[in-house]
């Protein structure tokens, strides 16, 4: 997939990764659904180096146009876009260097999905992605929760309970 012009600058080189690597750019790194299922499979060729990983834009375009249709250009939109910045060497920890030209960062920080705030349609809530209100119940101390009656039902209980007394 990848073109002549890509092979100018020594980041656009492919490297071979080993399984292990393969599957902790997928799970730390690269944890987009789409991208990392292609990494995975070995669809998506990754460039530079397992620690700084990159890929090419025009790569992943043609991957998404795959299937027919202009999937490819909208995935190589937001690649070139949102995906800008690596890290200036493998030990690094700023995403502070400019991409080459057509080439991508696999380096998708802080995220546990698609991004940090995803709508969870195409994977379900991760666990540490709570929002403000279940991070205050998830804190707050539990004590024996009410039991929830449907209003129909209260109403005959304090009858009930009046009546009693």
């Amino acid at each position: 997939m990848a073109t002549q012009s890509d092979e100018t600058t020594p980041e656009a080189r492919e490297v071979d990764l080993s399984p292990s690597e393969r599957a902790e750019l997928v799970t730390k790194k690269a944890t987009c659904p789409f991208l990392g299922s292609a990494i995975a499979t070995q669809q998506l060729p990754v460039r530079n180096h397992p620690q700084n990983p990159l890929a090419s834009v025009q790569d992943v375009i043609d991957l998404g146009n795959t299937g027919g249709g202009d999937l490819g250009k909208v995935l190589g939109f937001f690649a070139s876009g949102n995906h800008g910045r690596m890290r200036s060497g493998p030990a690094g920890t700023l995403l502070d260097t400019q991409v080459p030209a057509g080439l991508f960062s696999l380096d998708l920080p802080g995220s546990q999905g698609s991004h940090a705030g995803h709508s969870g349609i195409l994977q379900g809530s991760h666990p540490a992605r709570l929002g403000p209100v279940q991070r205050c119940r998830s804190r707050a101390p539990r004590e024996k929760e009410p039991r929830r009656v449907h209003p129909a039902l209260r109403h005959r209980r304090f009858h009930r309970r009046k009546l009693q007394a």
